[in-house]
């Protein structure tokens, strides 16, 4: 049983769609969702010119709470127990985030959107049985040596 998944979202239609398969997981398991967004300023750092760099930062911090409200507007409409976190970092793979997030909740399943294929997949397991070049999502998986779920849309 999944007491507590884990939901990385970023407003895209994959994201969406791991979102959708999380409460869909949630509502069989009664498990508690937190959903999940990193704000990446490394870009914003290397390639903004530095007198607009606060408003780009302010920009992207403001994004990812829309993001997270969205997300938790979906899922409290489906009377889905969750919280949720945005955090902002630099310098930092997203995915190293998203297993450091999983590791300290502690979640018992990180359901995540991936461009890794065209169709529709589950990976589960304890490595994880696959790897996401964007994701690392397998990294994600032995690193907490937990169950991951992948979704494409």
């Amino acid at each position: 049983m999944y007491n507590r998944i884990l939901v990385p979202i970023d407003g895209s239609d994959t994201s969406n769609s791991a979102l959708k398969e999380a409460i869909t997981l949630a509502k069989d398991q009664h498990s508690t969702l937190r959903l999940f967004h990193v704000v990446d300023l490394t870009m914003t750092y290397s390639s903004v010119q530095a007198p607009h760099m606060t408003e780009h930062q302010d920009a992207l911090q403001a994004e990812g709470q829309k993001v997270i409200v969205d997300a938790s507007t979906l899922v409290r409409k489906e009377a889905i127990q969750c919280d949720s976190k945005c955090i902002t970092t630099f310098d930092k793979r997203i995915y190293d985030s998203i297993a450091e997030e999983a590791k300290r909740w502690p979640a018992d399943l990180i359901v995540i959107g991936t461009q890794a294929s065209r169709s529709p997949a589950a990976v589960t397991g304890e490595r994880g049985g696959g790897s996401c070049p964007d994701c690392k999502q397998a990294s994600i998986a032995c690193s907490k040596r937990m169950k991951t779920r992948r979704i494409t849309p």
